[in-house]
């Protein structure tokens, strides 16, 4: 005989402030709340997160039992998404996808920016999105070293596309399809420390990929160590089509753009979800969900998009900084940062005394006021120099410049030497020397190395 039991939702209509008690943070989704708890339950405070992708009427239930509520998100990345919902009953005049975050921005008092951006190990990651979506306003680390295994990378792969009729193809551009799971193999071989995912602009060009992969890596050792490493971690490899990839992350992301031009030398203007509406939102998500190095695989130039919507031109500015590295319209990256009398001070003295010096190290507003290169490493800084001028004291808060940014920046490698103004003005050469001193000291001592630091596992 089965022993009753209790269910979630009955455990939670008797027991759920004594729950509370025992656990004060529930995690759960929107839906969860309609199922299992009682209209009376309520919370002290209500965290949404990733709003931009939740319906006000999926928020209304939790929004109602609380007294204070916090809405995160980001309006330039995914819109909500309507599955099998009837839209019949919905007035013209009404926005049928207005997410809470877009609800909330226009109703609560209170908003503020988060300005600081961690996930990328190399600024090049972020710069084309901070300057196009962000206004230029995210704060990101300053790069230590050059590495030509992180940041942003464009490979050509000289496919034609070929949709097919209506657009049925199976293999719309098979040469590309071949080059991306080559892609994907060597990675496997050369990084099988570093999580891996594929984004295609395609969803038929997706299932290609997949099945060739599966042909190409059938009884290869290093492909299936690769993926039984990390097919317990939450960065598990996949090759996914670009409306299913908001929220993942991996070390290394394989963009296929898919379209180019066909046999004829066209290239029609049809370029899937990124010619909708909010098409340039899903650009912004799919070139931000890597953590180390993003290579995009295309058969199109810039110059092949003349299709005057957001989505498509954001793409084509897009393709031209893979290939350049420069951001579009020639944004100057430190036009706005000029270096201060005591920063140009110290650097020709540690250039008259032997070292190569770069001031305003960064490409964001966050700056190292003068970084030291290595004289064993040149595409190294040995260490940095922050003075307390105009960079130090844009800062938000005493926190944030004088606790936050120095173990941030001590935690990606950087040794760094504080130097006050009242110290310099009161004795510029003592200063210099105990500057020059520790600078020494640097290159004579080894930074330690950290396990896994350049593939980290998972």
């Amino acid at each position: 005989k089965t022993k009753a039991r209790v269910t979630v939702r009955e455990l939670l209509h008797r027991a759920g402030e004594a729950l509370n008690e025992y656990c004060p943070c529930f995690l759960m989704t929107p839906s969860s709340v309609a199922d299992f708890l009682p209209p009376y339950h309520s919370f002290d405070l209500l965290i949404i997160d990733e709003a931009s992708q939740m319906l006000v009427e999926e928020a209304a239930g939790s929004l109602l039992r609380s007294k204070q509520i916090v809405i995160v998100g980001d309006q330039q990345q995914m819109p909500p998404t309507r599955y099998m919902v009837s839209t019949l009953d919905v007035p013209e005049d009404e926005d049928k996808d207005e997410s809470i975050l877009e609800r909330a921005s226009l109703a609560l008092p209170y908003k503020r920016r988060l300005l600081y951006h961690y996930r990328s190990e190399d600024e090049n990651l972020i710069a084309f999105s901070n300057h196009e979506f962000y206004d230029d306003e995210l704060l990101t680390i300053p790069n230590l070293r050059e590495d030509p295994t992180l940041g942003v990378d464009l490979v050509r792969a000289g496919g034609l596309y070929e949709s097919g009729k209506d657009g049925s193809s199976r293999n719309p551009n098979p040469v590309e399809a071949e080059k991306v799971v080559e892609m994907i193999l060597e990675h496997m071989e050369a990084f099988p420390k570093r999580s891996l995912g594929v984004a295609v602009l395609n969803l038929r060009q997706a299932t290609r990929i997949e099945e060739l992969f599966e042909e190409k890596a059938a009884g290869n050792s290093i492909v299936t160590h690769f993926l039984n490493h990390w097919q317990d971690s939450p960065e598990y490899f996949f090759i996914k089509n670009l409306e299913n990839v908001q929220g993942d992350e991996r070390d290394v992301i394989l963009i296929a753009t898919v379209f180019g031009k066909n046999s004829e030398g066209k290239v029609y203007q049809r370029f899937g979800p990124i010619s909708q509406p909010m098409g340039e939102n899903r650009i912004n998500v799919l070139i931000t969900r890597a953590k180390k190095r993003l290579r995009l695989c295309t058969s199109l130039e810039p110059t092949d998009l003349t299709l005057e919507k957001e989505g498509p031109q954001v793409l084509s500015r897009y393709l031209a900084y893979a290939d350049s590295g420069e951001l579009p319209g020639g944004a100057a990256r430190d036009s706005a940062s000029v270096a201060s009398g005591p920063e140009k001070w110290f650097s020709e003295r540690l250039r008259a005394d032997g070292y190569e010096v770069e001031t305003q190290v960064g490409i964001s507003g966050w700056k190292v006021d003068v970084g030291v290169k290595s004289p064993d490493k040149p595409d190294e800084f040995l260490c940095g120099i922050e003075l307390d001028g105009p960079s130090y004291h844009l800062a938000p808060g005493a926190r944030d410049r004088d606790v936050g940014r120095p173990l941030i920046l001590k935690a990606k490698g950087w040794r760094m030497i504080r130097v006050w103004s009242i110290d310099f003005f009161h004795d510029p050469e003592a200063e210099y020397a105990r500057v020059l001193r520790l600078v020494e000291k640097a290159r004579q001592k080894p930074k330690p190395e950290k396990q896994n630091q350049e593939e980290p596992t998972p």
